[in-house]
């Protein structure tokens, strides 16, 4: 008597392990592989204004120069922060931004460089003041709207949350 009772399941068995060995081909070529390629990912970075050249990025102090445009509020006092109806808000984390002349801005201790193209700003972090954003993070593009006492931005292209959440939160109002 034969040692196994159901020689068709033994076959069966058999092809299986086969066919497992084998990748499952019925050809005797080597299995064919697809080639894929992966698109990389590219985050388009904040232009520079035509009208104001940009300071240079990198680990040192910045140098910044006058910007050009007409209805930005530069040299103006400070702006502190407001709900959307223009109520100051007194948030204990937020202080004052102030934007100079001269194209440099203190933002409650980070001081940086701006540069104005009609309504674009694009604001840069001096990454060795108080707060700042990192290095990899450092300019920030956005959108400005002011109406003669509120400012406020919207977010163009601005990888550092922290200073895009501060400048979009709030609206800004002048002090005299």
């Amino acid at each position: 008597m034969s040692r196994y009772r159901n020689p068709v399941a033994l076959v069966v068995i058999l092809l299986n392990c086969v066919l497992l060995i084998t990748g499952c081909s019925s050809s005797a070529s080597p299995p064919t592989t697809r080639a894929t390629t992966t698109t990389p990912t590219t985050t388009i970075a904040p232009t520079a204004p035509a009208t104001t050249p940009l300071p240079t990025v990198g680990s040192g102090r910045l140098t910044c120069t006058a910007p050009t445009g007409a209805g930005f509020p530069k040299g103006s006092g400070a702006f502190v922060p407001t709900d959307q109806a223009g109520n100051i808000l007194d948030t204990g984390q937020q202080g004052p931004i102030e934007f100079h002349v001269d194209g440099s801005f203190n933002r409650a201790g980070t001081r940086g460089c701006y540069t104005l193209n009609s309504q674009q700003i694009v604001m840069i972090d001096d990454v060795n003041t108080f707060q700042a954003c990192e290095l990899s993070t450092q300019t920030g593009l956005y959108t400005w709207a002011f109406d003669g006492t509120l400012l406020s931005f919207t977010r163009v292209n601005d990888d550092c949350l922290f200073r895009s959440h501060t400048l979009t939160s709030f609206k800004w109002k002048r002090q005299p």
